[in-house]
């Protein structure tokens, strides 16, 4: 008999509003996630966190909990003077990458900002995170990646591994296949990796589709099935599950598909397809 494949199901965005921390947590009790990665920016962090922590106590299997760091949209900085900021906010993805290739970022105020969102989440949670990522993929960006990587030789926290979204070795995305979001998700990441040396990262990710309209259940089970086919061990998908609310709205412009994704994630169809793919959480 086959032996089930492993990866890791992890849900971003914990900590953005109650409606997305609400359905992680669901899923995480049904066993239909096994990670989630934190905004620890959040001025809800503080209380969410316990929520999440209660529900960790519940659950019967391994959960990681990651840091979402977040250095875009419509969040504060946690840091004082950061910078790039536009009226007292982040500035949006497009500008950050953007300051990035043209070598315009500070990386001494990047390095401070990673930090201290470090020290909240660790202030709250109770323990370094088990993993870090980045809310909209910032992580992955020139400037930014070299001062998250001098941070954690610096902090040299056990066991921590960072996200790369490239779908692993000998694998080509073309933009007919994946789509336009994954080919720059693997540009991105084949420096990061390069540069990664002796910190972890996962061998293989995936997760990216196209949120200019609400995915159908059918069109998630294609989605799913093309994520997790040719995923090695130990790899990666994200979800974006969510119950939209008022302080969502005011947060994101990624509404619609979150929803779609909580209701196909606590499925019968997406049970189904974990079985069928030999996939184990």
């Amino acid at each position: 008999m086959q032996s089930k494949r492993k990866i890791v199901l992890c849900a971003d965005d914990f900590g953005i509003s109650e409606g997305v921390d609400e359905a992680i947590i669901d899923l995480l009790l049904m066993q239909r996630i096994n990670a989630t990665s934190c905004m620890a920016v959040s001025d809800i962090w503080p209380a969410e966190v316990k929520k999440l922590k209660r529900c960790l106590d519940q659950v019967q299997y391994p959960v990681q909990i990651g840091l979402h760091l977040t250095l875009t949209g419509r969040f504060t900085p946690r840091s004082a003077g950061f910078e790039p900021s536009c009226d007292g906010h982040f500035v949006s993805k497009e500008k950050l990458l953007w300051l990035g290739f043209a070598r315009q970022l500070d990386r001494g105020r990047i390095e401070t900002e990673i930090t201290t969102q470090l020290a909240r989440f660790r202030a709250h949670f109770g323990a370094f995170p088990a993993f870090i990522d980045g809310h909209e993929h910032c992580h992955l960006f020139p400037g930014v990646r070299e001062a998250l990587f001098r941070v954690l030789r610096d902090k040299k926290i056990p066991g921590i591994w960072v996200r790369q979204c490239g779908r692993g070795a000998g694998v080509i995305p073309t933009l007919i296949a994946s789509g336009a979001k994954s080919a720059v998700l693997e540009f991105l990441s084949r420096k990061f990796v390069l540069l990664s040396k002796e910190i972890h990262t996962n061998q293989s990710f995936d997760g990216a589709y196209s949120y200019n309209c609400v995915p159908s259940q059918v069109e998630l089970v294609g989605h799913y099935q093309r994520f997790t086919r040719g995923l090695c061990e130990g790899g990666v998908v994200m979800c974006h599950p969510g119950v939209v609310d008022k302080r969502l709205e005011g947060l994101d412009t990624l509404l619609g598909p979150r929803e779609a994704e909580y209701g196909f994630l606590r499925s019968k169809a997406f049970a189904r397809l974990l079985q069928e793919e030999n996939i184990e959480l």
